[in-house]
């Protein structure tokens, strides 16, 4: 079970992962985000309206993507200008995160798709 991180945790946090991102130090980056438990945390808009996956998606980061995906970063949740980390990926033409961002959606969609069915099988319908 994780804790909820307090408003001066998540912008350490924030600061953590954005110095990191500027200067390159992926590996770094990626230790961290393994360390860190907390969901929220991995979706959270902060200081410059971006998610941490967006500053990797601006970056090409594919190393670190799977451990945001893993915590449940969402490739959809847009940054303060509207653009989402899958879109930035594209436009960007960072190939192998895009295809990686569309192979952990679908698992999430077919995971939805069959809790779904099992719930309409329970209530027989």
């Amino acid at each position: 079970n994780s804790t909820t991180l307090s408003s001066r945790q998540e912008q350490k946090f924030a600061s953590l992962v954005q110095g990191f991102a500027v200067r390159g130090e992926w590996v770094k980056m990626t230790d961290f985000l393994k360390a860190v438990e907390e969901p929220r945390a991995q979706t959270k808009l902060y200081l410059d309206g971006k998610t941490p996956l967006k500053v990797l998606a601006e970056a090409g980061a594919h190393a670190c993507l799977s451990q945001l995906l893993k915590r449940g970063a969402n490739i959809s949740h847009a940054d303060a200008a509207g653009q989402t980390p899958m879109q930035c990926a594209m436009e960007r033409r960072h190939e192998e995160m895009q295809a990686a961002m569309l192979a952990y959606k679908l698992e999430q969609d077919e995971k939805l798709l069959g809790q779904m069915n099992f719930d309409a099988q329970e209530h027989g319908r």
